[in-house]
């Protein structure tokens, strides 16, 4: 006696889509014929469902977008994961310095470029400001400032790197480093 539990739907899907040998089909064939009501109601259903993801088209994204994200991409062709390895909220005393609650600072660093970040809260608000140093002779192209997947910030930057992301909200960020030919990604966390 053949049990449901003897037809995975893989093995059911492969069936279904002609992917199995005559050998195969025919031993399937067989096993559906003694198969219950409840999975012969579970192999119907994913026929229908072969046959409707079989009818569905795609539509291509508009070019404006196929190309942004096709930049994207290439961007990110060799994306490192930047390192922190100074926060003044942490590593004050060990390099004898002073850090206030309103001020303080990161520094990470990956094998391309190294990236210094500077917040200040007045008030109920926090600026970031930052420099990227790059490691070789590679030119920066941008940053991006994300929360998600979203960009919330793309800063203009000076010619030693230098950048300014504004007010920017409390919460977990990914800063995108891009330069030439790679990019460097690092995680900042703005305090409330």
């Amino acid at each position: 006696m053949t049990h449901d539990n003897d037809l995975s739907t893989a093995h059911v899907m492969d069936f279904l889509e002609g992917r199995l040998d005559p050998v195969a089909e025919s031993r399937m064939r067989s096993v559906l014929e003694k198969a219950s009501p409840m999975m012969m109601a579970r192999v119907e259903w994913l026929r229908a469902f072969s046959e409707r993801v079989g009818r569905a088209r795609l539509e291509d994204p508009p070019a404006a977008m196929r190309e942004a994200l096709m930049e994207e991409f290439r961007q990110q062709r060799h994306v490192v994961k930047a390192e922190k390895i100074f926060d003044s909220r942490h590593d004050a005393v060990a390099v004898r310095s002073v850090g206030t609650a309103d001020r303080w600072s990161t520094i990470h660093t990956s094998t391309f470029a190294d990236v210094a970040t500077d917040f200040v809260r007045e008030g109920d608000t926090v600026t970031v400001r930052g420099q990227v140093l790059v490691v070789d002779e590679r030119r920066i192209e941008q940053v991006h400032l994300r929360r998600a997947l979203d960009v919330v910030s793309e800063p203009p930057i000076d010619t030693y790197g230098q950048f300014d992301l504004g007010v920017v909200e409390p919460g977990d960020y990914r800063l995108m480093v891009f330069l030439d030919g790679a990019s460097v990604a690092l995680d900042l966390a703005v305090a409330s």
